[in-house]
């Protein structure tokens, strides 16, 4: 992903904000846990679920993660 900004001020602006947001302190670590499963950390913790995701994604994402997808490419 990649934006292009063709005002140098705003450039500026813009490049410090996207810093700021995706700085190590506002990003989840996704990693393997125990037995294999996915645990996401930060310097606030660890989940062993999605962060921020509502509770239908999460009932949307394992419906669809029934079906056998990748023998359809």
């Amino acid at each position: 992903m990649g934006i292009l900004v063709n005002r140098p001020e705003f450039g500026r602006q813009t490049g410090a904000l996207m810093d700021e947001l995706m700085s190590p302190g506002n990003a989840w670590e996704l990693k393997l846990g125990e037995g294999g499963n996915l645990v996401w950390e930060s310097a606030d913790g660890t989940l062993t679920r999605q962060p921020s995701q509502t509770f239908w994604r999460r009932i949307q994402s394992g419906f669809f993660g029934l079906f056998p997808v990748e023998q359809h490419r």
